[in-house]
């Protein structure tokens, strides 16, 4: 989208210029469609993808990259009505090696197990294909914190940076 300003966007802090008032991207799916459009072929050679809780925004410029190629392009979520497919991404209920692409943005902080989540996702990844899964990372924190006994929502949302977070990533 092509705005003179962005509106700011932040759950607990904003950020200034972070969201498109047109398709409601973030900086995160601005960089991430830019990574596709320079570094793939997939908008010239649509792949097999699956786009786990999927965002608005990439998932209207999917839909129109799909469009020829519907059934190539696939959404999922736990409850979210935007997807087609309901799961809990601990454990997916589709076949190994289903995917060439799998696009999962901010999920794995959610998730009890995001080494489970992980080894679903890599499960269902034909051989050669690729993801790209993100996270926020606190790249001043050494290591991953975690710590399921903090179960109060005001104190999750100060700790981990949001309410429903289970983990912050660090460094590592």
């Amino acid at each position: 989208c092509r705005r003179r300003k962005f509106l700011p966007y932040g759950y607990v802090t904003s950020r200034e210029n972070a969201l498109c008032p047109r398709c409601l991207a973030l900086e995160r799916h601005r960089l991430i469609w830019l990574w596709i459009e320079r570094e793939t072929d997939l908008l010239s050679h649509p792949k097999k993808m699956l786009h786990i809780a999927p965002e608005v925004a990439l998932m209207r410029k999917f839909k129109h990259t799909y469009a020829a190629n519907r059934d190539l392009y696939t959404t999922a979520d736990l409850e979210s009505p935007l997807a087609t497919l309901h799961f809990d991404v601990q454990q997916i209920p589709l076949p190994d090696s289903s995917f060439d692409v799998i696009i999962c943005n901010h999920l794995l902080e959610h998730v009890e197990s995001d080494h489970q989540a992980l080894c679903e996702l890599y499960r269902i990844m034909r051989h050669g294909g690729w993801g790209i899964i993100l996270s926020p990372i606190d790249d001043s924190r050494e290591t991953t914190f975690e710590d399921d006994s903090i179960t109060d929502e005001a104190e999750r949302t100060r700790i981990f940076g949001q309410y429903d977070h289970r983990r912050i990533y660090g460094r590592d």
